[in-house]
C-alpha cells in the first residue's frame, strides 16, 4: 500500500493539530483518573470485606428477587423504546412501537456497556433510522429529542429528591442541605417552565443551536413521563436486590443513584464500572453488618441491567442471520436484518469486550473448591494451571478485537470465534465454570452466523485504537489486576509465590494470570508501535503505472481526473483500486468515488480513514453518489448533498426537435461562420499544444482568472497529452477546444476544459459542446457526463438541514456572484437524467471541511479571494452562463 502525500498548500498548524489530539486524548484521560480514584475508594472501602463474603451476599440473593429486577429492567427499556417512539411522532415520522423499541432497545444495551454512551447510542440510532429511510436531520433530532427526553425525567426526579430529602448527598459534601433544596426547586422549576412554553408557544426549540421542532404539552409531559418511568424503574431493579435489614429505602436510593448514574456517563469508563458503584457505596453509606450484601447486589445488578440486555439484543439478530443462512422466517427474518445489520458490529464489539472481561475476572478470582476438587480426578494439575494462566491471556486477546469487530473486520470475526471456542474450553478444565462458559457459549452461538457481517480484509495489527478503546482496554486490564489483589488480600505476598504449583495454591495461580494478560497486552501495544509508520512521499513511479492502468480500466470518465498531477494517491492492498486525495489545512479530501475493484473499496476506505487518522486529520470525499453512500456511512461520516449531476443518455441525443432550438440556431450559425469540429487523438496534441496554450492564457486573461485544482483540470502540456483533444477551427486555425474524458467499455464521455479565443465565432460554445456529444454517440458511447450543478435539486422542507436552506436561497439569489441557475438551466437544454451529488464529512466539521475544499478548488487561500469572472454580457454571446472555474464541468 502506497500513499503519496504532497506538502498541502496550506498545512496544518502544529497548534491546531495539537488541541485537536488534545480534545480527542482528554476524555480518556478523564475517564481512567475517575476510575483511579473510584478504585481507590472501593479499595479502603472494601479493606475489611473478604471475597468469599461478597460471593456469599451474591448467592445469598433470592430467585424472586432476581426475577424481579428483570421485571423493572424490561420497564426501564420499555420506557427507553418510548423515547424513540415519541420522537419520531414529534418529528413528523411515526414508527410502531416494535419498530422504535428495537432502535432504543440496541441502542441503549450497547450504550449502557460503553464509554462515551451518548455517541455510541447517537451512531447506533443514526444507522438504524438511515435503514428505515429516515433523512440525516430528522435522525439528528431523533437523538436530540432521546437527550432531551432524559435530561427532563433526571432533572424532574432529581429535583424532587433534593427538594424533598437534600440529606441524601450529606455523605459526600458538606454543603448545607439550603443549597441542595434549591438545586432541587431549580430543577423542578426548569422541568415546569419547558411544558409551560410547550403548552404556550408555537415556534421550535433551538438547543445549543440545534432547532428541535415543535413539541406540544402532552407530547411535553409524555417525555417527562418515560423518562421519570425509565429511571425509576432502573434504581428498583437495584432496590430489589438489597436485603430489608440494610435499612436503605427506596426514595433514599435514587437520590443516591442519580448522581452515581450521571457521574458514570461523565466518566467515559465503559458502563460507568467502578465509578457508578463507588459513587453508590459513598452516597449510601451502608453499615458494616450489611456492607457485603449491598456489595453483592451491585454486582448483581450490574449483570442483570447491563449483561443480559445485552446477550438478549445479540441473540435477536444472531437468530435472524441464522434464519436468514438457512432460509427460514421469511420476510420476518430479512426485515429484521435489514433493520439490525448496521447495529451487529458495535454490539458484537461490546459482546466480545464483556466475554475477555469474564475471562480475566475469572483468571483473578478464587474457583470454587468443591468443582475444583472434582476436575482434579478428571484432568491432571498441570492442565488446570495452563488452562487458568491461557484463559486470561486469550480474555486480553477478546478486549483487543473486539476493535477490530465495530471496524466489520473479517479477521477479528474468525480471531474472535477461535478465541470464544478456546475460553469455553479453558473455563470448564480450569475450574467447571459452568457459568462463565455458558456465557462465552452464548456470544459465540450468536456471532458464527453473523459472517457476512464482518466483510472487511485487513491486518489487524494495521487498525489505530482510539485514545477511549485503548483507555477502556487498560481500565479493563487494570480492574482485573485489583480484582486479584483483593481477592487473596489475606495472602502474604513472598517471591517464591511465582514458583507455587499445587491444586489449592489459587493466589499464584491469579497472580501468573494477571501477569500472562498484561504481557499480552504489552506485547501487542511493542509490535504496534515498532510497525514502520505510513508512508508519506510523493507518487513512485510505480504508483504511477498502476494508476495509468486503474484509470484506463475505468468505465468512469472523472477517473481521468487523477491524471491531473495535483493529487495524491492511496492504494488498497493489492494495488487494483485507489483515492485520489489532496490535503488542505486538517482537511483530507478526496476528488469523488474510489477508483478500481468496486469489491474492493470498503477495505480502502477504512484503510484511507485509518491513515486520516494517524495524523490528526478530517477524512472528507466530495462529489459521491447516492449508490455508493453507505460506505461513507460505514465509516461513521455524515453526508450532505451538494448539488446534482447531468449525464446525457446518447442513445437518443440529437440536435431536432423543438426542445433544441435554441442550441440548433447556435449549432448552425458557428457553422455558417466557419467552425468546423475536430477530435485529436493524444499523440497529436503535442503539436498544437503552444497553440491551445495561447488560447487558454487569452481565456483566463479576458474573464481575470485563475486556473483551478482539484476536482477541476488545469491547463498543463504533461496533463492534455493523457487524452482525446476536441477542437474547433476556423480558416484552419484553433479559436477553441476541450479535453475530452472517455472512459473504458464506451460507457461513458466527459470533458474537462473548455476554453476558447478571440476570434471564436457567434456560438462556439454550444457548437463545441453539441458535437462533443454527437462524436461520443458516434463513437458508442452509452452517456455523456456534463458534471454537477452546484446548489441544484437541495431539499426545501421546513426540516431541511441549515446547509439546504442556505444553499437554496444562494441558488436563487446569488446570481451576482455565480449564476448557479443558469448553469442548470443551461445543462438542462441537453435533456440530461440528474443525480444526486454528496459531500461526506466528519460530523462538527462541516464548515472548516467545505473552507478546505473551496481552497482547493480555488488553488489556495488566494484563489478564493479572487473573483473569477463578472456578469455575462450582452457582447459575450460565446459563454451561456458564467462559469465558476475555467472548465465546463463547474
Amino acid at each position: 500500500m502506497t500513499a503519496g502525500t504532497p506538502a498541502p498548500a496550506v498545512p496544518p498548524q502544529p497548534g491546531s493539530v495539537g488541541m485537536a489530539r488534545l480534545r480527542r486524548l482528554l476524555p480518556p484521560l478523564i475517564g481512567i483518573v475517575l476510575f483511579a480514584l473510584a478504585l481507590l475508594f472501593l479499595h479502603r472501602s472494601l479493606a475489611q470485606l473478604h471475597y468469599a463474603e461478597l460471593i456469599g451476599a451474591l448467592r445469598d440473593i433470592p430467585a424472586w428477587r432476581i426475577v424481579l429486577a428483570l421485571v423493572f429492567t424490561g420497564i426501564s427499556f420499555a420506557a427507553l423504546a418510548g423515547y424513540d417512539w415519541l420522537a419520531l411522532r414529534i418529528i413528523g415520522r411515526p414508527r410502531p412501537w416494535r419498530s422504535a423499541g428495537l432502535a432504543a432497545f440496541v441502542a441503549q444495551s450497547i450504550a449502557h456497556s460503553t464509554g462515551f454512551a451518548t455517541l455510541i447510542a447517537g451512531a447506533v440510532r443514526y444507522r438504524f433510522y438511515l435503514a428505515e429511510g429516515l433523512t440525516l436531520p430528522e435522525v439528528a433530532k431523533v437523538q436530540a429529542l432521546f437527550g432531551l427526553t432524559y435530561c427532563l425525567g433526571f432533572a424532574g426526579l432529581c429535583g424532587l429528591v433534593l427538594a424533598a430529602e437534600p440529606q441524601v448527598l450529606a455523605p459526600a459534601t458538606d454543603a448545607p442541605a439550603w443549597i441542595w433544596r434549591s438545586l432541587g426547586l431549580a430543577m423542578i422549576g426548569a422541568v415546569a417552565a419547558y411544558i409551560a412554553w410547550a403548552a404556550a408557544h408555537r415556534a421550535p426549540l433551538r438547543i445549543f443551536g440545534r432547532e428541535l421542532p415543535r413539541v406540544r404539552a402532552g407530547s411535553a409531559l409524555a417525555q417527562t413521563a418515560f423518562a421519570a418511568v425509565d429511571l425509576s424503574a432502573a434504581a428498583a431493579s437495584l432496590f430489589v436486590l438489597f436485603p430489608p435489614e440494610a435499612g436503605i429505602s427506596y426514595f433514599r436510593l435514587l437520590g443516591a443513584y442519580l448522581p452515581a448514574i450521571l457521574l458514570g456517563v461523565a466518566s467515559h469508563v465503559p458502563g460507568g464500572i467502578g465509578v457508578v458503584e463507588s459513587a453508590l457505596l459513598l452516597l449510601l453509606a451502608p453499615d458494616r453488618g450489611h456492607f457485603a450484601a449491598v456489595a453483592g447486589a451491585l454486582v448483581g445488578y450490574r449483570v442483570l441491567y447491563y449483561l443480559v440486555p445485552l446477550l438478549l439484543g445479540a441473540g435477536v439478530f444472531g437468530l435472524a442471520e441464522a434464519g436468514r443462512l438457512r432460509g427460514a422466517f421469511g420476510q420476518a427474518s430479512a426485515a429484521l436484518l435489514r433493520i439490525a445489520d448496521p447495529l451487529a458490529p458495535p454490539a458484537f464489539a461490546v459482546l466480545a469486550f464483556a466475554s475477555g472481561l469474564v475471562l480475566l475476572v475469572s483468571g483473578a478470582t478464587p474457583p470454587a473448591a468443591d468443582r475444583l476438587e472434582l476436575l482434579a480426578a478428571l484432568v491432571p494439575p498441570a492442565l488446570i494451571e495452563a488452562s487458568h494462566f491461557t484463559g486470561s491471556v486469550i480474555g486480553t486477546g477478546l478486549l483487543l478485537l473486539s476493535h477490530g469487530l465495530a471496524r466489520r473486520m473479517a479477521g477479528a470475526w474468525l480471531l474472535a470465534s477461535v478465541l470464544l471456542g478456546l475460553g469455553i474450553a479453558l473455563s470448564l478444565l480450569k475450574g467447571l465454570d459452568v457459568e462463565e462458559a455458558a456465557i462465552l457459549a452464548a456470544v459465540l452461538a450468536v456471532l458464527l452466523p453473523c459472517r457476512p457481517v464482518f466483510y472487511r480484509r485487513s491486518a489487524l495489527l494495521d487498525e489505530r485504537f482510539s485514545p477511549g478503546w485503548t483507555a477502556a482496554v487498560a481500565v479493563a486490564i487494570a480492574a482485573s489486576i485489583w480484582l486479584a489483589f483483593f481477592s487473596y488480600k489475606h495472602v502474604g505476598y513472598s517471591h517464591d509465590l511465582w514458583w507455587r504449583f499445587a491444586l489449592e495454591e489459587h493466589a499464584p495461580r491469579s497472580l501468573r494470570a494477571a501477569v500472562g494478560a498484561l504481557a499480552a497486552a504489552l506485547a501487542v501495544a511493542i509490535v504496534k508501535l515498532l510497525r514502520p509508520a505510513a508512508p508519506n512521499l510523493q507518487p513512485s513511479a510505480q504508483d504511477l503505472t498502476d494508476l495509468r492502468q486503474i484509470v484506463e480500466q475505468s468505465s468512469a470518465s472523472a477517473a481521468r481526473l487523477a491524471l491531473t498531477g495535483d493529487k495524491s494517491f492511496f492504494f488498497d492492498r493489492s494495488r487494483r483500486a485507489l483515492v485520489m486525495y489532496a490535503i488542505m489545512g486538517r482537511t483530507w479530501a478526496v476528488a469523488g468515488e474510489p477508483l478500481g475493484e468496486r469489491s474492493l473499496w470498503p477495505e480502502l476506505l477504512w484503510d484511507f480513514r485509518a491513515l486520516v487518522d494517524r495524523h490528526g486529520g478530517w477524512p472528507a470525499f466530495y462529489e459521491v453518489g447516492a449508490e455508493t453512500l453507505p460506505l461513507f456511512l460505514d465509516l461513521g461520516l455524515s453526508a450532505i448533498k451538494l448539488g446534482e449531476r447531468a449525464r446525457v443518455p446518447l442513445a437518443n441525443f440529437t440536435l431536432v426537435g423543438k426542445a433544441k432550438a435554441d442550441l440548433r440556431y447556435a449549432h448552425r450559425r458557428a457553422g455558417k461562420e466557419g467552425a468546423r469540429f475536430e477530435v485529436l487523438r493524444p499523440e497529436a496534441v503535442g503539436a498544437v499544444i503552444e497553440e491551445l496554450r495561447q488560447i487558454s492564457d487569452a481565456w483566463l486573461a479576458h474573464r481575470h482568472a485563475r486556473e483551478k485544482r482539484f476536482s477541476l483540470g488545469f491547463f498543463s502540456a504533461d496533463y492534455l497529452m493523457t487524452g482525446p483533444i476536441a477542437v474547433v477551427r476556423r480558416e484552419e486555425r484553433i479559436v477553441a477546444f476541450a479535453n475530452l474524458w472517455p472512459g473504458a467499455g464506451r460507457e461513458e464521455c466527459s470533458l474537462d476544459l473548455m476554453r476558447y479565443g478571440p476570434n471564436a465565432p457567434y456560438g462556439t460554445m454550444d457548437f463545441l459542446l453539441s458535437e462533443c456529444l454527437l462524436w461520443a454517440k458516434a463513437e458508442g458511447y452509452a452517456w455523456f457526463d456534463l458534471g454537477m450543478a452546484p446548489l441544484s435539486g437541495l431539499p426545501d422542507n421546513r426540516l431541511a438541514p441549515l446547509w439546504s436552506h442556505f444553499g437554496r436561497i444562494v441558488f436563487e439569489h446569488g446570481s451576482h456572484f455565480y449564476n448557479f441557475a443558469g448553469l442548470r438551466s443551461y445543462k438542462e437544454k441537453f435533456e440530461p437524467i440528474w443525480t444526486s451529488a454528496y459531500l461526506a464529512y466528519p460530523r462538527r466539521a462541516l464548515a472548516f471541511v467545505i473552507a478546505d475544499i473551496a481552497a482547493l478548488i480555488g488553488g489556495g487561500w488566494l484563489g478564493l479571494a479572487k473573483r473569477p469572472g463578472g456578469r455575462t454580457s450582452p457582447s459575450d454571446r460565446n459563454e451561456p452562463v458564467p462559469p465558476l472555474s475555467s472548465t465546463a464541468r463547474s
